[in-house]
């Protein structure tokens, strides 16, 4: 639960706030605490069409990707910050930025990334689609790798590293 309420006071550029608050359905009003008696959550409504429907049509623009992606890293490392203020666990850090190179890889590939046995390789993103940067299929053998020593400390050095890429 307090995880749901660090997360509801972020917001971050062109991304909208996902989590208001706890509604109280007892009382019918926005509430702070949690307790146990009658709560539910309440999201904003976001006119559009989802990111799975996008990707059932196969992979985005690479402009696209970046941009939805540089968008997610903003928020991300609002709410990392918050996380510290808070003595959150890195544990949910390293999990959201795994999260965020599969949902990367899926966007520019239009696949997900297989399962692979611990020390095999991703599928190349360059094998995949010739005209995207080579420096990709580094950046999400580091950033998907089972050793947390290669993958980005935060969500900041993700950006920066995806962004690396591309010049």
């Amino acid at each position: 639960m307090k995880e749901l309420l660090l997360r509801g006071g972020i917001i971050a550029g062109s991304l909208v706030l996902v989590l208001y608050g706890l509604y109280d359905l007892t009382r019918r009003r926005l509430r702070r605490q949690a307790d146990d008696s009658g709560l539910a959550l309440a999201f904003e409504l976001v006119e559009g069409e989802p990111l799975d429907a996008v990707l059932a049509r196969g992979p985005m623009a690479p402009a696209d990707a970046r941009r939805v992606l540089m968008d997610v890293c903003a928020a991300l490392t609002k709410a990392h910050l918050k996380r510290r203020e808070q003595g959150a666990a890195e544990a949910a850090t390293a999990a959201d930025l795994q999260a965020l190179a599969l949902l990367a890889y899926e966007m520019l590939t239009g696949k997900r990334p297989e399962e692979t046995e611990e020390g095999e390789e991703i599928t190349s993103v360059k094998a995949l689609r010739p005209e995207l940067p080579a420096k990709l299929d580094d950046f999400f053998a580091a950033a998907l790798s089972g050793d947390a020593a290669r993958r980005p400390a935060d969500a900041a050095a993700f950006c920066a590293a995806f962004e690396a890429c591309w010049s």
